[in-house]
């Protein structure tokens, strides 16, 4: 019986081998599908109310569309009835501008915040928390804003603003 003895570059394809087979274990369990999954991590989650009723009741607006400021292709609602609305931030930005347009009113709202990263986990980085600073907004149906819960934090899902609209 002949041993046979490895030889240098044997030697690497086995480190080659088992190094890639750790690094395949490291990223199959570094962050699992919830770590990366970031639902409503940048979005403003705003509802809409009646500024005539006084027990603050929800009201919903038929035939909406919402779009970015300057971005009238990009819209977020197209001709659907809501009564709450998600809104993503620009996270290249320090504000984000949208535009409501119902079947013949126009409103433009925007959002002027801060940006802070936040650890999310060791394994899968950080993140950006945002507090919202301030709501500018025209006065075609919307007649106020109001900023009740400011921070959008990871994983959190809380109504930040209410609108309310004529």
């Amino acid at each position: 019986m002949t041993i046979k003895k490895e030889t240098g570059r044997d030697h690497w394809r086995t480190m080659l081998y088992l190094a890639s087979i750790i690094l395949l274990g490291l990223a199959a369990t570094s962050c699992t599908t919830d770590d990366v999954c970031l639902s409503y991590q940048h979005n403003v989650q705003a509802g809409f109310y009646s500024a005539k009723s006084a027990k603050k009741a929800d009201t919903t607006l038929t035939d909406v569309k919402i779009f970015g400021l300057g971005r009238a292709d990009s819209a977020l609602y197209d001709t659907e009835s809501i009564s709450k609305i998600f809104l993503n931030l620009n996270l290249n930005q320090d504000y984000t501008g949208y535009v409501i347009h119902t079947k013949t009113l126009q409103d433009t709202i925007e959002f002027w915040y801060k940006k802070e990263l936040s650890p999310i986990s060791g394994s899968c980085g950080v993140t950006f928390s945002l507090t919202i600073d301030s709501v500018a907004h025209t006065n075609t149906f919307i007649d106020s804003v109001s900023i009740i819960y400011p921070e959008l934090q990871y994983k959190e899902n809380a109504e930040n603003v209410k609108i309310f609209i004529y």
